[in-house]
């Protein structure tokens, strides 16, 4: 009776196992946003990217920073058209695109450009700007999630106050 019991168990899994979608994660494209480092008060501009797509169809993506430390002091379009950027006083900050005619092609390029201070007196370190997307926030033509890879960019300080940081963390 147990080995009936297990075999029909393994057979119920091996269903879903074969069942289940199997990619790479990160296999329908990325997400990017610079590194650089910086002199603590000065200005820097971060790039937000998307690298090797040609499923995607549009995309609502956030960039989290350590608003105590940086501002952004403004945003502007990169190569595509069709893009939304958030108010730059709010964090996380949003880009948002959408490919009304569904386009195969590569969607590659810079989606936005974010011109970025820290303060004056910001301690020294690295800090994180964190990209994120929810699973319905960035699909194809049909409206499918897809799987997009994410590379946060780390801003490393120079010349701040004597205080050291270590890799400042935003978490959502």
């Amino acid at each position: 009776m147990l080995k009936k019991i297990l075999s029909t168990l393994l057979a119920g899994v091996m269903t879903v196992a074969f069942a289940a979608p199997t990619y790479a994660e990160g296999s329908d494209g990325s997400f990017a946003i610079d590194s650089v480092t910086a002199e603590a008060g000065s200005e820097f501009t971060l790039k937000v990217s998307v690298k090797n797509s040609t499923k995607l169809a549009a995309f609502r993506e956030f960039v989290d920073y350590d608003d105590s430390v940086f501002t952004i002091k403004s945003a502007k379009k990169g190569d595509a058209s069709n893009i939304v950027l958030g108010p730059t006083d709010a964090s996380p900050f949003t880009v948002l695109w959408m490919d009304a005619f569904g386009s195969s092609e590569d969607q590659s390029g810079v989606y936005a450009e974010l011109t970025v201070s820290s303060k004056a007196d910001a301690p020294s370190g690295d800090y994180e700007f964190v990209l994120s997307y929810d699973e319905f926030d960035c699909v194809d033509v049909s409206a499918n999630p897809l799987d997009f890879a994410v590379e946060n960019g780390k801003i490393t300080i120079t010349g701040g106050s004597s205080e050291q940081k270590t890799t400042t963390k935003v978490t959502q």
